[in-house]
């Protein structure tokens, strides 16, 4: 009995293997996503520059499906997306899992304030203020570090002509409480 056992034992797989052959087939997959994501990322990337070059908007009025105009952004990776399987199959799982917020690697959500302005050629040119982790998202919390980025940035709030708040339902919902705030 334990000479068939000791056979048997000699004859298995070892346990090393085993695992080896499990890591292997981990990091395989964990290579193809990687491989796929950068497949994704380099046109996004190169959508991104090239609107920020031209100087033009991203987001549109209206970006639902059935709007003809959903912004710039959103407009040219579609039109990649015909040529570019794997950023099609993309976004065909980003619109099956729709989500509210974009939080960054760490899991933060993340407020961009951006300006919309004239300049003194006549040109509309459009800013990134700044990029902040944001954990207070009422109408209060937000207003306030509008506010304190503009002041920051010696931006005076009398200037100011028009506010839009792309995606926020706290900011641009039926009761506009920001516009009490910034009138």
């Amino acid at each position: 009995m334990c000479m068939e056992k000791w056979t048997s034992y000699l004859h298995e797989t070892p346990v090393d293997v085993l695992i080896s052959e499990d890591m292997k087939k981990a990091l395989s997959l964990a290579n193809k996503e990687r491989q796929s994501r950068k497949d994704i990322v380099h046109p996004l990337i190169d959508v991104v520059i090239t609107l920020a070059q031209l100087n033009l908007p991203f987001r549109g009025h209206n970006e639902g499906e059935v709007s003809a105009n959903k912004g710039v952004f959103k407009g040219i990776v579609e039109l990649i997306s015909r040529y570019h399987p794997p950023l099609m199959i993309h976004l065909q799982k980003g619109q099956a899992n729709p989500k509210d917020t974009t939080p960054d690697i760490v899991k933060k959500d993340q407020l961009f304030i951006v300006v919309r302005y004239v300049n003194i050629n006549g040109e509309i040119i459009e800013s990134l203020l700044d990029l902040i982790d944001q954990a207070n998202y009422t109408a209060v919390g937000l207003v306030a570090t509008i506010v304190e980025v503009l002041c920051k940035h010696r931006l005076l709030i009398e200037s100011l002509r028009g506010q839009g708040y792309d995606g926020c339902a706290t900011m641009a919902g039926d009761i506009m409480e920001s516009e009490i705030y910034f009138k």
